[in-house]
């Protein structure tokens, strides 16, 4: 992808990474899980759900209980959100945003290549200041943003 588009793919993606995780700080995952939340919730029991699946009680319990245990398969999963009339929603969600991931990744880079050079110049009795290894750290780090290296994450 060219850089300009990648620059602002990131931006969009960053804009609606950050519309999601304002509206799900509300969301917490049911102790339980989201089939047997919702399947409680509209007052089937595991048999009902067990029937809309065309499979026994007892792998419909299973279900529920592999996603209890964070075990379930995307496949069983959206097969159980069809069979409560639901959706099946999945994506991942940054931590932090992609330009923030992007800039602490090419800081590490930096400092790592710094920290070799600081090691060889001190062994030749050149030290450097950290006033002068701030500087090269922030000047590197604006440099590998602006063309990052195909190593960068290795």
């Amino acid at each position: 992808m060219r850089k300009e588009l990648r620059k602002l793919r990131v931006e969009q993606l960053d804009g609606l990474f950050g519309e999601v995780r304002r509206a799900l700080a509300a969301f917490k995952i049911p102790r339980k899980g989201w089939i047997r939340e919702v399947r409680q919730s509209l007052g089937m029991t595991t048999e009902q759900l067990a029937k809309r699946l065309t499979v026994s009680q007892p792998t419909a319990f299973g279900l529920e209980k592999s996603e209890q245990d964070g075990t379930i398969t995307l496949r069983s999963l959206e097969r159980a959100a069809r069979a409560l009339n639901c959706e099946l929603v999945y994506m991942l969600l940054p931590r932090a945003s992609l330009q923030q991931t992007f800039r602490l990744q090419a800081e590490d880079y930096v400092i790592n290549r710094l920290k070799r050079v600081a090691h060889t110049m001190s062994l030749e009795e050149q030290g450097v200041s950290q006033s002068h290894m701030q500087r090269q750290l922030s000047e590197m780090t604006e440099q590998i943003i602006s063309n990052p290296p195909r190593n960068l994450w290795a």
